[in-house]
């Protein structure tokens, strides 16, 4: 356990690695970025705790964790109070005249591909649990973890943007208007097998 933020350590550290937490709490600190978020390129990685009940990722206000690349394990480990804005493709919002909207995510994983998720806690963020967006392989495993309490409080959350649920799981999207679109193509969501078992799903709104 530290209260040092935990940010550098991870950033340093992304290539056939094993991150062994020990019980406590650990600090994700908002990073000087555009959503300050804390965006992770790892290949062959394991982030581990001692148990989702005993080693807690905690983070900062407008902090959260994103994650790109291949061979990523996280497990026994619980995320509290992570939310950073992250663009989705699969809406237009008119109002304000972009071509996608933005929502808040505490974990955001985004073109990794085999992910696995072992006894991980996500409970109490102001935000979207999980978003998968063009997460594939033959192993995308969601096992033995809880979705508890991930929700946008009215009364004490800005609720400009959406954001809420347990779970998201979105692939490359858009309206063929023309022939010009290079962010269709079918490479994003091929070879994707999903496995969700004994996970639950509380209070996600």
């Amino acid at each position: 356990s530290t209260t040092a933020p935990i940010n550098e350590v991870l950033k340093k550290n992304n290539h056939s690695v094993c991150f062994n937490l020990s019980s406590g709490e650990f600090i994700v600190a908002r990073e000087n970025t555009t959503n300050g978020g804390l965006n992770l390129v790892f290949n062959q990685v394991i982030l581990t705790g001692q148990g989702s009940g005993v080693t807690h990722v905690v983070c900062q206000k407008d902090a959260g964790l994103g994650f790109t690349g291949k061979n990523i394990t996280l497990r026994n480990v619980t995320f509290v109070g992570c939310a950073t804005l992250r663009y989705s493709t699969s809406h237009i919002e008119e109002i304000t005249g972009n071509t996608t909207f933005q929502f808040w995510s505490a974990l955001y994983f985004e073109a990794v591909e085999n992910l696995y998720l072992l006894d991980v806690t996500v409970q109490d963020n102001p935000a979207v649990g999980i978003t998968m967006y063009n997460v594939i392989g033959n192993h995308v495993l969601v096992q033995d973890c809880l979705f508890s309490g991930n929700s946008i409080n009215p009364l004490n959350d800005t609720i400009e943007y959406p954001g809420g649920g347990g779970l998201y799981v979105e692939f490359t999207y858009c309206e063929q208007i023309d022939n010009t679109n290079e962010n269709c193509t079918p490479s994003s969501n091929t070879f994707a097998n999903y496995l969700i078992s004994h996970t639950r799903f509380e209070n996600n709104t």
